[in-house]
């Protein structure tokens, strides 16, 4: 019993090691604690949706592109997508959503939210660079 577990121990100690030289990116990028590994990469952020004429973009900070997301709304929110001339998202054309309801999308373009008041939608956001 005891050479099996310092046969055991040593698998460890040799793995770790190779891990901790690789130049593997991969390898590299896990052993680094890298959270943007392949093509895309999530990012966490609160989008406040208000009154604004024509809804609030929901979309993540920065230059990134959006692949896609998921949204938990904290109010009452209309969320939906506003195209060709004129168009403006209203409670009248928009997805309504509730307290604690999810919306979530594959998107080529940000989708917008309006709401009577101030509303917070918690979101994850799958971007690109």
């Amino acid at each position: 019993m005891r050479p099996t577990i310092l046969v055991v121990a040593l698998a460890l100690v040799v793995s770790g090691g190779l891990l901790a030289f690789s130049p593997l990116p991969v390898v590299a990028a896990i052993r680094d604690g890298a959270t943007a590994v392949g093509p895309a990469f999530p990012r966490h952020e609160r989008i406040t949706c208000d009154t604004t004429a024509g809804g609030v973009e929901i979309k993540p900070a920065g230059s990134h592109q959006l692949v896609s997301y998921e949204c938990i709304s904290r109010g009452a929110v209309a969320v939906g997508s506003t195209t060709g001339a004129g168009s403006a998202l209203t409670f009248a054309n928009g997805f309504v959503l509730a307290n604690g309801d999810r919306i979530g999308a594959n998107v080529q373009n940000p989708e917008r939210c309006i709401s009577a008041g101030s509303v917070v939608l918690e979101c994850r956001f799958l971007v690109t660079k």
